[in-house]
């Protein structure tokens, strides 16, 4: 059991840091698609502004589609950083959590072997 005990920790442990490595590039990822989210909405709000000058031709309509494609894909993009920085954040509290438990398990693992060569 105390072998046991032991190795859990060891692989508490590994697996806390492998949950925080995994939060750190999901969070870096996250400003990725924000960088991304602001991008196309500047070109959004740029097509929208060139439409104004050609009001009231054919081209006026296609630089609104493109506008609001850009302007959905910003969104879309916008939607999905705020979802990896929840699961960003749920990994780190995960991976602290972990990582405290290894500690725990560890020193119960020491006080044990104490006990028994006592």
């Amino acid at each position: 059991m105390k072998k046991r005990l032991g190795l859990i920790a060891i692989l508490c442990l590994f697996c806390g840091f492998a949950a925080g490595g995994f939060g750190v590039w999901l969070y870096f990822h996250a400003q990725e698609e924000l960088d991304s989210s602001r991008s196309l909405q500047r070109q959004a709000v740029e097509l929208e502004d060139q439409s104004d000058a050609v009001k009231g031709t054919p081209e006026e309509s296609r630089l609104m589609n493109e506008s609001q494609k850009y302007d959905a894909q910003a969104r879309d993009a916008l939607d999905a950083a705020k979802r990896e920085r929840k699961f960003a954040v749920a990994s780190g509290i995960g991976s602290l959590a972990l990582i405290l438990l290894s500690v725990v398990m560890i020193i119960l693992n020491v006080k044990s072997k104490e006990v028994d060569s006592i």
